[in-house]
């Protein structure tokens, strides 16, 4: 057993139906319900269990797919004193922790959207409480209510929250939209990283058929965030906010930014990756099997992280990353460390 020093840059909860249980009594008829379909009829894949969240009349795959086997009520903090003991046997000091049903909710109703973010923020409040040194969780906000959720940041601050996640596409936006700046102000003001994590906020996405099965469409909406965030006067306007890109793995970098290179050049558009690196406000998660000698030469020592994935069961889940990383040759132990640990504490402010 390692002793307990990395910090897990992503993990995430599977939620179940206690996550509402903080919902307001005026609220009670918008909480969602577990749907159950038989195994043969369920989504291939992705939802192999037939569980889907009904919200607001629509599906939503429940996840979790069943593919690493994790002890009982670790995925969902019923069993939180079992995530430690699993935290204890990989080295990990301390878990950041991010939804699952949030990743991919596209509501129809502002109301619900509001509603269960707010009661998902104080449940996470109330279970990282109990061992506030070793779990850290991302808020979700109402990115259909900016004024609510301004006004809440405070208290997810005050409770614990160590982050705001956004995804590439909130509400059919982009992150780039004026919609947006006044989160971004708020971020800022309380050193609250907005933490852009894969998944998708647009209504318009999910009514796309083909999508599933394609790697490079889970993806895509943080390749188009950096854009968003790079290409454009947010760095300027908020010359202190910390952003992250979550789960999208890091390869994907030396297509983008030299992408935003030629459009500065031709188009004449803001490029702020260098100074954002410079910095130190731009961070990314890596995967440990990836080239990262080559990431490293274009973004330097003090962007990328790692994270498990722990609690899903897809191609970025590695248990074993933190220490895989450290095995290997071709990193000196200097620049794992700083992936493994100060990068994300620099990030998320723990």
């Amino acid at each position: 057993m390692a002793a307990a020093q990395y910090v897990d840059a992503d993990t995430h909860i599977v939620e179940d139906a206690d996550i509402w249980s903080l919902l307001g009594n005026d609220e009670i008829e918008l909480k969602p319900r577990i749907v159950v379909t038989e195994p043969d009829k369920a989504a291939p894949g992705v939802f192999p269990t037939g569980q889907y969240w009904m919200i607001d009349g629509e599906l939503y795959g429940k996840g979790g797919q069943a593919l690493i086997n994790y002890s009982d009520g670790t995925r969902t903090f019923q069993n939180s004193a079992g995530r430690v003991a699993d935290m204890d046997k990989y080295g990990i000091a301390s878990q950041v922790i991010y939804t699952s049903i949030f990743l991919g909710l596209a509501p129809k109703s502002p109301r619900t959207e509001l509603a269960l973010a707010r009661a998902y923020n104080r449940k996470m409040a109330e279970i990282c409480s109990k061992y506030k040194d070793r779990f850290h969780y991302v808020a979700v906000p109402s990115a259909m209510n900016v004024r609510e959720t301004v006004a809440d940041m405070n208290e997810w601050k005050k409770n614990g929250a160590c982050g705001l996640m956004l995804r590439g596409y909130e509400n059919d936006k982009m992150l780039n939209h004026k919609h947006f700046w006044p989160i971004y102000a708020a971020a800022e003001s309380l050193d609250m990283p907005i933490c852009i994590h894969i998944g998708s906020g647009s209504r318009n996405l999910r009514n796309i058929e083909g999508g599933g099965g394609n790697a490079i469409n889970v993806a895509m909406p943080n390749l188009l965030a950096f854009g968003s965030i790079i290409n454009s006067h947010i760095p300027s306007e908020f010359p202190k906010l910390r952003f992250g890109l979550i789960e999208s793995g890091s390869e994907w970098l030396p297509f983008a930014v030299s992408r935003a290179k030629r459009y500065e050049a031709r188009y004449k558009v803001p490029n702020h990756f260098e100074k954002m690196l410079a910095d130190k406000r731009l961070f990314v998660t890596c995967e440990q099997h990836e080239d990262l000698p080559e990431i490293i030469k274009l973004v330097g020592e003090d962007c990328l992280m790692l994270g498990t994935d722990y609690g899903h069961s897809d191609t970025s889940t590695e248990l074993k990353a933190h220490e895989m990383l450290m095995a290997r040759n071709d990193i000196s132990r200097a620049v794992a460390d700083k992936i493994n640990v100060a990068n994300p504490k620099a990030l998320y402010g723990i």
